[in-house]
């Protein structure tokens, strides 16, 4: 075989005529090619299908293939290289070739003694020219198999879905193949289906981490939670940590479908099973500041703080949601990020109506040039509050070309009237 790889790969083609003899005959092409694309050798393959080619344009059936099979492997090689439009357009000719090619008719092989001597010679010689029905069959297996793949790719899912309809006696058995398929008709809008073709998958491999983790994705889009905690529950038992995993997709996938209630005592429930999971106990902090239960989500982010520096900023944030100032500031002050820190200080004295505060933290990032325009406009307005009038200007004009520009031209003019008026504009 390494003789063969190295004159493949040398650019070796045969140079005879007619069919070769054995000690001449061509490098098996199609078969090297496939087993470089099963090493993710693309640049081997392709330098073996050229190969391929050359020797077809001048010696077709002798090269030892047929122009199906080269089709074939090319579209493989193709959709193994990111180019999966390519591919549907070789698998598709492919296929063309394949309904022209003629049936294989295997009547006779059933009755070979009505077979005169004749007849038997005959047809054992064409038995050997064209391909049998079972191998027509896995070709055609086959194309439907790897067609289906490349649409996917190409965002045509039903016809993908389809297409891998015509692929199912290949690919029955294969958990990847099932994976594929519902994704497919899911992606289509075709929920149930999807779910038939998962259960079709679980009832050939019960036990496969993939095609449950698969199911949990599938009811969790269409809004089946309890579907989707009752497979996950089944997934977990199986593999502990996948099946933490899985619950932390889920977890999010009900943030994003509103599904309150249920995620929060699916939370607790996960709390008391994953103690030491971060993920699943910072969402559980996450769904109470959701669901408006501050002091809840402040007492959960502060715990986490000790663990997790930066949950600081957040526990800071519930406790100024939950009214509490002094435990805000408090909390404050332990942001591991100093700009974060000074941003977040000063929007807690923004919210108290202390704006010389607001300018004295604000006013030196300002200098460095480190403010965003929120908070540029923030610190105007403290300024324009102080009768900082020069500094408010300053900050203003910097708006004027932003998408904070048309709030700031309001501020503008309030600024022209504190300037006349400015016993009218200074808090006190």
């Amino acid at each position: 075989m390494g003789l063969w790889i190295a004159l493949v790969l040398s650019g070796y083609t045969w140079k005879g005529k007619g069919k070769p003899p054995n000690e001449q005959a061509p490098p098996p092409y199609l078969l090297l090619a496939r087993q470089a694309l099963q090493s993710r050798d693309t640049k081997a393959a392709q330098r073996v299908l050229e190969a391929a080619r050359l020797c077809w344009s001048k010696h077709k059936q002798a090269c030892g293939f047929s122009r199906q099979n080269y089709l074939i492997t090319a579209g493989i090689f193709l959709l193994e290289s990111g180019q999966p439009q390519r591919a549907i357009a070789l698998f598709q000719e492919a296929q063309t070739i394949a309904a022209l090619l003629p049936k294989q008719d295997i009547s006779n092989f059933f009755h070979p003694k009505s077979l005169s001597s004749k007849q038997k010679n005959t047809r054992d010689k064409e038995s050997k020219e064209r391909p049998t029905q079972e191998e027509q069959r896995y070709t055609a297996l086959s194309l439907w198999f790897y067609l289906g793949q490349a649409l996917y790719r190409v965002g045509r899912f039903r016809e993908s879905a389809e297409a891998l309809e015509h692929a199912e006696g290949l690919g029955r058995g294969i958990s990847g193949f099932y994976r594929l398929w519902s994704r497919a008709w899911s992606r289509a809008g075709k929920v149930e289906r999807a779910r038939q073709i998962l259960e079709k998958g679980l009832r050939c491999s019960p036990q496969d981490i993939g095609l449950l983790r698969e199911a949990v994705v599938l009811y969790a889009e269409a809004g089946f939670f309890q579907a989707a905690t009752q497979t996950a529950q089944k997934l977990a038992r199986l593999n502990e940590a996948e099946g933490a995993q899985t619950w932390l997709m889920l977890l999010d996938r009900m943030r994003t479908t509103s599904a309150s209630p249920q995620r929060l005592e699916l939370l607790e429930a996960l709390r008391l099973r994953f103690p030491r999971n971060d993920g699943i106990l910072v969402r559980r902090c996450v769904a109470w500041a959701t669901s408006q239960a501050h002091r809840a989500a402040a007492a959960c982010f502060a715990q986490m703080a000790h663990k997790m520096p930066e949950m600081a900023y957040y526990a800071a944030a519930a406790y100024l949601q939950a009214g509490d100032l002094f435990q805000a500031l408090r909390w404050n002050q332990h942001v591991p990020s100093e700009p974060q820190r000074t941003r977040q200080r000063a929007a807690l004295w923004l919210s108290q109506r202390a704006y010389a505060q607001v300018f004295a933290l604000l006013w030196p990032m300002w200098e460095k040039r480190k403010l965003q325009e929120v908070e540029r406009y923030r610190l105007a307005y403290s300024a324009l509050q102080i009768g900082r009038y020069k500094e408010a200007s300053a900050l203003l004009q910097s708006l004027r070309k932003t998408p904070m520009g048309a709030m700031g031209q309001g501020l503008e003019a309030v600024l022209v009237q504190c300037q006349q008026a400015p016993w009218l504009c200074v808090a006190h």
